[in-house]
């Protein structure tokens, strides 16, 4: 029975072919170079299908190609797997620059702990780039009408298609993932995941004709957990990783992340340095920094009444931007009261650190130069200030109730 058939209407097309797998391997994404829009527009006719069958949808909400799209289709990954028996399907969609998590469905729907998001993502959440975000939605599986005789029972379809999606989103260097979804569905998570990987955001609600649940997960903590766990169960969730990971890129992982798959052993691929080094935003912040420290550094000799070595003052001020940024996180973020002290502590010794020495090393500084300083602290400070209220928009918006 084709499609337009079973829905008694013409506007309904045929369900699009599935992709060709590799020799080897049961996922593909909509990413691959030759095949992305077949990806695409198979997983597309599956959600079509799906929200169709669950009434989420009506066959007056498909366009012109009997398809079921919306808002965020243009910005969405897709994600297919397939084990001989089913089909599965999932997409992620991208964070916009201009709105950040205020840009994906979950955040515009429901009122969400934004404590509890920014603990997950590991970062305060102004700090949180739009490319370190996704949402996760459009879990569906099918049964195949093509069933292969004989293929490997013991591959899971809804396994393979979240370990390819962990592998995308490491690849990726993604922080954080969210997504509304039902009951049934949460404990599968709990299951394929662990139950210490899936946060609940809040209380469920009516999202397209359904109860859901909104959840928060850090794709890296998940990989990171999945090696690292001996026990059965942990042999059972790293089943299909171990297929999915190898010549992962290792650039955006976290040292615990890169230290799980070397222990392993499974081989991840690194950008050369220079071509890291170029491509980074950090290499620009830092190169700013830089700049910025000398220009503060290189007038010091001329002033009499400073009797240090400016070279130590740069030095000081160049390696205390590391403790310090990650005293400022630790103590957004850090998980027990202890932790956000020693963040907190870790930050104002960076920040007081060259300052200590300038004024430990002079004395009876002019009034330009005591105004220098003082310009240099407010201007930090009211930078840190400014942060912290950016941090705070963002915790009423995510909290409030649409």
């Amino acid at each position: 029975m084709t499609a337009a058939e079973r829905y008694g209407t013409e506007r309904l097309s045929e369900v699009p072919k599935a992709p060709m797998f590799r020799s080897g391997k049961h996922t593909i994404s909509s990413r691959d170079p030759t095949q992305g829009q077949v990806v695409r527009e198979f997983a597309q006719s599956m959600h079509t299908q799906v929200y169709l069958d669950k009434h989420f949808i009506e066959p007056v909400d498909l366009d012109e190609r009997g398809m079921f799209t919306d808002e965020y289709n243009d910005r969405a990954t897709y994600v297919v797997a397939e084990n001989g028996q089913r089909y599965s399907a999932c997409r992620y969609i991208a964070a916009t620059k201009k709105e950040g998590l205020m840009s994906l469905p979950t955040p515009r729907h429901f009122a969400l702990d934004a404590k509890e998001v920014q603990d997950v993502a590991g970062t305060r959440l102004v700090d949180l780039r739009a490319s370190e975000v996704v949402e996760i939605s459009g879990l569906v599986s099918v049964k195949r009408e093509d069933k292969e005789v004989g293929h490997s029972g013991d591959l899971n379809a809804t396994w393979l298609l979240h370990s390819a999606a962990l592998r995308e989103s490491l690849d990726q260097g993604h922080k954080l993932w969210l997504l509304n979804t039902h009951e049934t569905l949460i404990r599968q998570l709990e299951i394929i995941l662990g139950p210490d990987q899936i946060h609940r955001l809040g209380a469920p609600m009516d999202y397209m004709g359904s109860m859901t649940v909104p959840v928060a997960i850090n794709p890296q903590s998940v990989v990171t957990s999945a090696l690292n766990d001996d026990s059965i169960h942990g042999e059972a969730k790293r089943h299909h990783l171990m297929e999915a990971l190898p010549g992962v890129n290792a650039d955006k992982l976290s040292k615990e992340t890169k230290a799980a798959l070397e222990r392993r052993g499974i081989p991840y691929v690194k950008t050369p340095r220079l071509e890291r080094l170029v491509k980074s935003p950090k290499t620009w912040v830092n190169t700013a920094l830089g700049a910025y420290a000398l220009a503060r550094a290189a007038p010091l000799p001329a002033i009499d009444q400073f009797h240090g070595d400016w070279r130590v003052f740069l030095a000081l001020d160049l390696v205390t931007v590391a403790p310090y940024t990650w005293g400022i996180t630790t103590a957004a973020t850090g998980t027990t009261r202890r932790r956000r002290l020693v963040g907190a502590s870790a930050a104002v010794g960076g920040f007081a650190t060259p300052y200590a020495y300038l004024i430990g090393t002079g004395d009876h500084y002019p009034p330009i130069v005591d105004g220098a300083i003082a310009g240099f602290v407010g201007l930090a400070t009211l930078q840190e200030v400014a942060k912290n209220r950016r941090n705070k928009r963002i915790f009423r918006e995510l909290e409030a109730v649409k």
